[in-house]
């Protein structure tokens, strides 16, 4: 197992993924009889570094092992907009910009540099902005995590670790109990 790990190592660095060195998840889930979305915790669920699972989350559609031997993988879909994330995942998905001159000019920065979203008060200012360091944004339903599971299982012949797998059966929870589930994804630098 060591040496398949070396080995997707070394091909991400070689094809050029700009992958972060930390992945961001966020349990939501929205009550089928209320408005929103809510947080499994209280803030992002730790997940072993897996580059497969990465891989498979934000893939390009390139193979893995060799020319011959491809597999699905999601695109990555973008931001979700803002409104539309659960408290928890949008307080630590933006950065509050302070009214000085030079935090107001910086935020302007961030956004014609890095696409980051900025968020304005009633007088015009800037109050927030997307975190210039998070990129690769993107969304799983349950049942594309659930085919997210089965593609590994089927490429690597094992389940990912534990902690995937708790995840999976949070969500297959919630769903048995009506509700909609996804997990809220995004890297880091």
């Amino acid at each position: 197992m060591w040496i398949v790990g070396l080995n997707l190592s070394i091909k991400i660095n070689f094809w050029g993924f700009k992958m972060g060195r930390d992945i961001h998840v966020f349990l939501e889930y929205k009550h089928k009889f209320r408005k929103g979305w809510s947080s499994f915790s209280s803030g992002a669920i730790h997940l072993e570094r897996n580059y497969f699972m990465f891989h498979i989350f934000y893939g390009k559609g390139k193979p893995f092992f060799g020319e011959d031997k491809s597999f699905f993988c999601f695109e990555p879909k973008g931001k979700i907009p803002i409104e539309d994330l659960s408290t928890c995942a949008r307080s630590k998905r933006i950065e509050l910009v302070g009214r000085s001159k030079r935090a107001q000019k910086n935020a302007f920065k961030w956004n014609e540099k890095f696409g980051c979203r900025l968020f304005y008060c009633s007088d015009g200012e800037i109050w927030s902005a997307d975190c210039p360091d998070y990129h690769t944004d993107t969304w799983l339903a349950f049942v594309e995590y659930e085919k997210a599971l089965g593609i590994y299982r089927q490429e690597i012949g094992d389940e990912p670790s534990a902690d995937y797998m708790a995840l999976y059966e949070a969500m297959e929870v919630f769903e048995q109990a009506g509700n909609e589930t996804r997990l809220v994804i995004w890297f880091d630098n």
